[in-house]
């Protein structure tokens, strides 16, 4: 998983609650390590970051995928980063986008996702 720092804790939160609906389904306790990723939280939560200004573009132009810039931008640079740093197990890679387009349409992150003007020589007038 990827913290992007909006709740304290949440790695014994995330053990805590898998424990409980293992107990509630009459499921073995689990076993596992949690794998936290936690490089996104060393920006105040929701604040813009590099990283996943990057993200997002990333999605957007490679996937048609829009992402939001409080949750899962900040989930998907953290997974770049976990990739990048070989952090992550051999084997298939599910990203779970799970949301966040009311972020989308705020004022506070309008410049995130402002069109950028397309120029190139070949567009400009010719005299």
């Amino acid at each position: 998983g990827v913290d992007v720092g909006g709740l304290a804790g949440l790695d014994a939160l995330i053990t805590q609650t898998a424990s409980s609906a293992a107990e509630l389904l009459g499921r073995p306790e689990p076993s596992g390590l949690l794998q936290m990723e936690t490089s996104q939280t060393a920006a105040p939560y929701g604040e813009p970051t590099d990283e996943a200004i990057g993200a997002i573009r990333l999605a957007a132009e490679t996937e048609g995928l829009i992402l939001d810039p409080v949750y899962s931008g900040r989930a998907l640079a953290g997974l770049i980063r976990a990739l990048a740093d070989d952090s992550v197990p051999a084997g298939p890679v599910v990203f779970v986008h799970t949301g966040g387009m009311p972020a989308l349409f705020t004022e506070r992150y309008r410049e995130w996702f402002a069109i950028q003007p397309f120029h190139s020589a070949e567009a400009e007038p010719q005299h």
